[in-house]
């Protein structure tokens, strides 16, 4: 195994990241150990999860803060979340599934785009990893010409203009191009960093791996995947 690592000890910005939980027991505890693993190499960063009562124990274990919530409409937790970041007086706040899995080097990507000052950064590509069925084990890279919605990191000078609650619409999907929509007319900047984000899809996952498997059809090297976690996420993956 090929673990990249990287220690940063100081950022010119203060950063944060927002989540939103329901169910998914074990790809949550993947998700949460993926947090410890980039807290060891960046150095300590605020991470809220807006969820519901299974969740608080390991999040208040892994000093992760909580907030219940019931889970529709969607929308409205990730508001909840993104307000409580503007409490801890983030500069910059990034929007994370809680299966998406963040690797050292996009970390340290969009950390260095942060202190560059760009008012939004992402990533335009996306890895789908199976963990059951035909697809078990096997990966699938999804990449677009424009930014994607997974790990949308926002400066606090565009989130001030919609009140932090770019989520605008009671809704439960189309999530990505609301926030897209909300924050357009004030972002001057913007960057597309490298590094790669991995999206665990369990039998639990609204989209599912064999729909993005059979619009991606070919598959990548999984040893992608494995290279870019620590050995407990390698042992809670193997548990999913």
């Amino acid at each position: 195994m090929q673990f990249c690592v990287i220690k940063i000890l100081s950022h010119m910005n203060k950063f944060g990241i927002v989540t939103i939980n329901h169910g998914r027991e074990k790809v949550f505890e993947l998700w949460v150990s993926s947090i410890k693993r980039l807290r060891d190499n960046f150095g300590y960063f605020p991470v809220v999860c807006v969820s519901e009562l299974e969740d608080q124990n390991i999040c208040l274990r892994n000093d992760i803060h909580f907030i219940r919530r019931q889970n529709k409409p969607v929308t409205r937790k990730w508001n909840v979340g993104l307000q409580w970041m503007q409490e801890q007086q983030v500069d910059y706040a990034i929007i994370v599934g809680s299966d998406d899995i963040i690797s050292n080097e996009l970390m340290g990507n969009l950390i260095k785009a942060m202190d560059e000052g760009y008012d939004l950064i992402g990533i335009n590509e996306i890895y789908f990893f199976g963990t059951h069925g035909i697809y078990k084990n096997k990966l699938f890279k999804l990449r677009r010409e424009k930014m994607i919605g997974v790990c949308k990191t926002i400066h606090r000078r565009v989130l001030d203009k919609v009140n932090w609650k770019p989520f605008y619409l009671d809704r439960n999907y189309g999530m990505d191009g609301m926030v897209s929509k909300a924050i357009a007319p004030f972002v001057k900047s913007d960057k597309i960093v490298e590094g790669m984000c991995f999206d665990i899809k369990s039998p639990e996952s609204l989209n599912r791996i064999t729909y993005w498997a059979r619009k991606i059809g070919r598959a990548s090297d999984n040893s992608l995947l494995y290279r870019n976690l620590s050995e407990k996420e390698i042992f809670l993956l193997a548990q999913i």
